[in-house]
């Protein structure tokens, strides 16, 4: 692992509070000298560094490092979704590459122990947009995207463009996954190509595994998202003037739009926000969704441009549709 990753042991052996090695006793997990080098169009990329650690039966367990430090690929060889340049990792004395069945059984018994596992029934997360149904997935395409990202390998896939009547064929480094609302996306580089484009994950038809490296120990998920991609991110800062009523106030002052968010009360019960935050496609779906809550005050061009598309959408409104049309 690099030398800017670091591992964190925490509370320790449960019951002791100690996280002690006791002598003779074989650890639940064993990392030994794994090291792992992934073949790149840059040359040689070594991920893992000879990396030796012991996790005791009962200790709480955690890696911390920026990406590309090596934390997703150390877990995938623990996984056995990838394979160890050279070392070997056990798993109550099973290897997980020549015994993998036996020590993903034993794997599977060691997180059957904690509350951990029922997390998933305990937790949900609502979206605050409109309730659409997520898109239907092909069969076989969300895991197979899902380890091709994991092990850090290209894929070869059927893809439907949208306005596109039939898929086409073409292999993709995938670099993550982004979930937005219901809807999954996959930044991808195209074979031949250095720029990085969006796929929905919906449209992929079909997808197969190449063993190619796709390179995404040196991409930057956050950054490229901060940059603009699917409308979350932006290079232009604006001061962010608002006139809002009906609660929204209150809402605004509990979760601020930014750091150095100022809330003003008017006479009439509304307040002035004002902020410094980026001009986004996001921000503005945001403003536009707030119909009658909200007026923007500033900047005027961003003012200009709601307000030409509320009066669009006002228009749309004029014409008259019979009662029973639509019942």
């Amino acid at each position: 692992m690099p030398s800017d990753a670091r591992v964190l042991l925490g509370a320790g052996r449960r019951g002791t509070g100690q996280g002690l090695k006791i002598k003779g006793f074989m650890p639940a997990v064993s990392f030994q000298a794994v090291s792992k080098t992934f073949v790149t169009p840059k040359g040689p990329f070594q991920a893992l560094n000879q990396v030796n650690l012991d996790i005791e039966e009962g200790e709480f367990f955690g890696l911390l490092g920026p990406n590309g430090a090596g934390k997703t690929t150390l877990i995938s060889i623990l996984a056995g979704l990838a394979r160890a340049t050279s070392g070997r990792v056990l798993v109550q004395g099973s290897d997980v590459q020549t015994h993998f069945a036996e020590a993903r059984r034993k794997l599977g018994q060691q997180l059957d122990k904690r509350p951990l596992r029922l997390w998933p029934q305990r937790v949900r997360v609502v979206g605050q947009g409109a309730p659409l149904l997520p898109p239907k997935v092909g069969r076989g395409v969300h895991p197979t995207v899902t380890e091709a990202v994991l092990r850090g390998v290209s894929l070869s896939i059927r893809y439907r463009a949208y306005g596109d009547s039939a898929p086409r064929k073409h292999r993709v480094a995938p670099l993550g996954l982004v979930l937005a609302g219901s809807v999954g996306y996959v930044p991808v580089r195209f074979a031949g190509h250095d720029d990085v484009r969006t796929l929905a994950l919906h449209r992929i038809e079909s997808a197969e595994l190449d063993d190619t490296p796709s390179g995404i120990e040196s991409f930057d998920l956050d950054r490229w998202l901060a940059e603009g991609a699917l409308g979350f991110g932006g290079n232009q800062r604006i001061r962010l003037c608002l006139r809002v009523w009906e609660g929204l106030g209150q809402l605004l002052t509990e979760t601020p739009l930014a750091d150095d968010q100022r809330v003003e009360d008017a006479a009439d019960g509304s307040q002035q926000i004002s902020a410094t935050v980026l001009d986004t496609a996001q921000l503005r779906r945001w403003l536009l969704s707030l119909g009658a809550r909200v007026e923007v005050l500033a900047p005027p061009a961003l003012r200009a441009a709601m307000a030409d598309e509320l009066a669009r959408s006002s228009r749309r409104y004029e014409r008259a549709v019979p009662a029973d049309q639509y019942a």
